[in-house]
């Protein structure tokens, strides 16, 4: 036995030896390294801002015409007071209340967007079809309250979209069971997030989508503005110190298309002075890489409003969103 106790005894040291050098320490076992928390306003995280008791009030009547009345609605988003335009049509409503089109527009400088008169003719045209019309400001917009124009205003905007469908309920002619949207340039980033965030949404169209990679899809466009903006030392630092904490994925609606569940329609020209069309290319080939429902259309020496083809690519958009919608 004295003979023996040597021999395990150095066999123990050995074991004892392999054990520590090949084993977890018991600090690591107990303290996993925990998930970075999400940036408030990450893609993932908009629907959290989500208000589900608001209400959506008649302000005054704009205007009155042969097909639809004009409105001037608001409604509260994170405390904000925010407007819209309504189109209701004069017909008697269907038995559900009229399907819903939301028109969320492109970028106009805040200080000269109107609530009654921009988009003006694509709202009309829809709700000439059959369709309760809104048109939300977004924040910061002619008299909506907050702040716009800032690297994740698109994020703030898909919020107060989101709280706008919330409200849908208390609107008595709207039926909720058929939500469509359209989103033009910067909106079409809007109507995405949107979509990524609220299950309420049937199918959504694109006019010449500004949706690439963050900060490219904001940076691409305030890079272009003459005179520069004055704020650019103070937007540049405050953008790279997000970046330093944040993934860009976390930001950008085109890194989250797994979160669609609804056909999409895209209409985009490529002779678009304003959003280049390879970034229409490019989104419709990531969405058929998901094995998304998508219609493209190409509309050929066309602008950015697509003004050759205004009505062709409204009498599409219609006949889409009518094939989708419940009875």
């Amino acid at each position: 036995m004295k003979k023996l106790f040597p021999l395990i005894l150095i066999t123990a040291l050995i074991l004892f030896f392999i054990f520590k050098k090949f084993s977890p320490s018991l600090q690591q076992l107990a303290l996993p390294t925990p998930t970075p928390a999400l940036h408030p306003l990450a893609v993932s995280n908009l629907s959290s801002f989500i208000d589900p008791n608001t209400i959506i009030t008649t302000e005054k009547i704009l205007s009155r015409h042969s097909r639809y009345t004009s409105y001037l609605v608001s409604y509260y988003s994170q405390n904000l007071k925010l407007y819209a335009l309504m189109n209701l049509p004069t017909d008697n409503p269907p038995p559900s209340g009229f399907p819903i089109i939301i028109v969320n527009h492109g970028y106009i400088p805040p200080s000269q967007f109107s609530t009654s008169r921009s988009y003006v003719n694509t709202s009309a045209y829809y709700a000439s079809s059959g369709f309760l019309v809104l048109k939300p400001d977004f924040r910061g917009h002619a008299n909506s309250q907050g702040e716009a124009d800032r690297f994740l205003s698109r994020s703030n905007y898909a919020i107060d979209v989101l709280n706008l469908i919330a409200g849908l309920g208390t609107l008595p002619q709207s039926d909720i069971r058929n939500i469509f949207m359209y989103g033009h340039s910067m909106g079409a980033e809007v109507s995405l997030l949107v979509t990524q965030n609220s299950p309420q949404i049937k199918a959504i169209s694109l006019w010449a989508p500004a949706v690439t990679d963050f900060p490219k899809n904001v940076t691409y466009f305030r890079n272009r503005r003459l005179p520069v903006p004055t704020d650019q030392p103070d937007f540049q630092s405050s953008l790279n110190q997000l970046l330093s904490q944040y993934p860009a994925s976390d930001f950008a609606a085109i890194d989250h298309l797994d979160k669609i569940n609804i056909p999409l329609i895209i209409h985009h020209s490529p002779t678009d002075e304003s959003v280049p069309y390879s970034w229409g290319q490019d989104l419709v080939q990531k969405l058929k890489d998901q094995n998304k429902f998508v219609i493209f259309y190409t509309y050929q020496n066309d602008d950015h409003n697509l003004s050759r083809h205004w009505s062709q690519a409204l009498n599409r958009d219609l006949e889409f969103f009518r094939s989708h919608i419940d009875i």
